[in-house]
């Protein structure tokens, strides 16, 4: 769990970041952090690559809500949220998928 943990941490750094970039750098800066998490459950995780992804994603987006409403930002959720949030987990969750068929495994 200890490794695993640090796997949801991704969405951290991001959540304070997407306030004060614009959307089109925040789009680009989601599918790094999506492209270097995926890559990091190939490498880390030993099996249920998907659910990781999925759950990697659905955290970074719980990181960034509970970010922006404690620093007080203006935030108007979007009544489509929880369906775009899924969508996003399960590109996640595919990316995993996929780099897990094309990273070497660590074997601790």
């Amino acid at each position: 769990m200890g490794s695993h943990f640090s796997l949801y941490l991704f969405g951290l750094p991001f959540a304070f970041v997407t306030g004060h970039i614009s959307s089109d750098a925040t789009l680009i800066s989601f599918l790094a952090i999506t492209l270097l998490s995926a890559y990091t459950i190939a490498k880390k995780a030993h099996r249920e690559y998907f659910l990781h992804g999925f759950l990697v994603c659905v955290v970074g987006c719980g990181w960034m809500t509970l970010v922006h409403l404690i620093l007080s930002r203006p935030y108007d959720p979007n009544p489509y949220w929880f369906i775009i949030v899924v969508i996003f987990g399960l590109v996640s969750g595919l990316l995993s998928v996929i780099a897990s068929k094309i990273v070497r495994h660590r074997i601790a």
